[in-house]
C-alpha cells in the first residue's frame, strides 16, 4: 500500500503580441492526494487498486475563439481503477482491470467564447496480454473499451468506444541482429460532433517492417 500528499503551486502566463491585449494570469495551488495498493490472492495473482487526483495544463483558447490566447484554470483531474495482474508465465503477464476518469471539458461554446462547458467521464474496461511468448518473440495485446460522456450527455467529438492494439518484435534466435516488427490497431468509429449524428467510420492500421542492428567504426547503428 502506499498513499501521497502533494501541493502545488501553478501559475500560467499568456503572452499575447498584441499589445491592446490583456490577458489575466491564472493561478492555482490545490493539494493532490493518492492512493494505491496490491493484495497478492496467490503467488501469480494480484488483485490492485488505485486513486489519483491530478492537475492538468489546459489549453488556451484557439483561434476560432473569440476570446483567442485566454489561457483557462488548470484541470483538476480524479482517477479510479481496480483490476486483476496474472503472471501467466516467467515473462508474460496478462491485465484485467475497470477505470474512471473524470475532467473539465474545455471548447468554444455557441456564443464563440472558449470556456468550461461541464465535466467529461471516461469509464471502461481494458485488458492487455504482454512479454516473451516465444524464443526470441515478444508481443502486447491490449483491448480498450470506453465510454465518454460529457455531464449533459453528449460524447466529445473524437469519442470513439474501442481500440485494439498487437505489437510484435521477433529477433531471429540464428540472427539477432535481424528482427522483424509488426503492429496492428484498430479503432471503432467516432464521433464527428456533439450530437451523436455524424462519425467517422471505423479504421485500422497494419505497420510492417525490418530492423538490422549493425557497428560502424565500433559504434552501434
Amino acid at each position: 500500500f502506499t498513499a501521497g500528499l502533494q501541493k502545488t503551486r501553478y501559475t500560467k502566463t499568456v503572452v499575447d503580441p498584441a499589445p491592446a491585449l490583456a490577458i489575466p494570469v491564472v493561478r492555482d495551488s490545490p493539494f493532490l492526494f493518492s492512493a494505491a495498493g496490491a493484495l497478492y490472492v496467490t503467488p501469480r495473482l494480484a488483485a490492485y487498486a488505485s486513486y489519483t487526483r491530478g492537475l492538468e495544463e489546459a489549453p488556451v483558447a484557439p483561434s476560432n475563439a473569440l476570446n483567442i490566447n485566454v489561457a483557462p484554470p488548470a484541470i483538476r483531474t480524479e482517477q479510479k481503477d481496480a483490476g486483476l495482474r496474472w503472471k501467466i508465465g516467467p515473462e508474460v503477464t496478462a491485465v484485467a482491470g475497470v477505470f474512471a476518469v473524470s475532467k473539465p471539458f474545455f471548447n468554444v461554446d455557441g456564443a464563440g467564447d472558449f470556456r468550461g462547458l461541464g465535466t467529461v467521464r471516461h469509464r471502461g474496461v481494458e485488458f492487455s496480454l504482454a512479454g516473451k511468448v516465444a524464443p526470441g518473440l515478444n508481443m502486447v495485446l491490449g483491448n480498450l473499451l470506453i465510454d465518454q460522456k460529457l455531464s449533459n450527455g453528449e460524447r466529445p467529438i473524437g469519442a470513439t468506444k474501442r481500440k485494439t492494439i498487437l505489437s510484435l518484435d521477433y529477433r531471429l534466435p540464428r540472427h539477432p541482429a535481424l528482427s522483424l516488427d509488426y503492429y496492428f490497431e484498430c479503432t471503432s468509429r467516432r464521433s464527428a460532433n456533439s450530437s451523436g449524428t455524424l462519425y467517422i467510420p471505423p479504421r485500422a492500421i497494419v505497420n510492417m517492417g525490418l530492423r538490422y542492428r549493425l557497428k560502424v567504426s565500433e559504434k552501434p547503428v
